[in-house]
């Protein structure tokens, strides 16, 4: 039986790993010039591999494991701390801990070192966070942490 599977993802190569397994002929469809989905590693940007997507398998018990022992894939047990690498609304790499101490917009949205002032009924976070003076640029990066 011939199969169609829409999307080159981790879900989708699975899926389509899967249903080749059971006998199936399988083609994917991707809609980007590249296989993985959220998962993007670059390495133009540091002298080590940096992942911009879904570079964290949380858990013990998820099916990921199950490909990354197929594969053989190397992995690291980590705990996020200040020597994560971050973007920068510039666009400019640093680590965790150099944005915090050079970027105050930045550190401001992993201190929530904020006064204690209560929020007004139905009062939105931005609208919260404008009334005690959060200024555009520390709105920006609270918008890209929530996200």
């Amino acid at each position: 039986m011939k199969v169609i599977v829409i999307g080159a993802g981790m879900a989708g190569l699975g899926a389509a790993r899967d249903l080749h397994d059971t006998g199936h002929e399988v083609i994917i469809l991707e809609a980007s010039n590249r296989v993985g989905g959220r998962t993007y590693t670059r390495r133009d940007v540091a002298d080590i591999p940096i992942e911009f997507g879904a570079e964290l398998i949380h858990g013990e018990n998820v099916v990921t494991w199950e490909h990354v022992n197929q594969l053989g894939l190397k992995t690291i047990h980590w705990k996020k701390q200040d020597d994560s690498v971050v973007r920068l609304e510039t666009g400019e790499f640093m680590t965790m801990k150099e944005a915090r101490e050079k970027v105050p917009e930045f550190d401001v949205t992993r201190s929530w070192n904020i006064p204690n002032i209560p929020a007004r009924p139905n009062e939105d976070w931005r609208s919260y966070l404008t009334r005690i003076g959060f200024n555009k640029r520390q709105l920006q990066y609270v918008k890209r942490r929530i996200a």
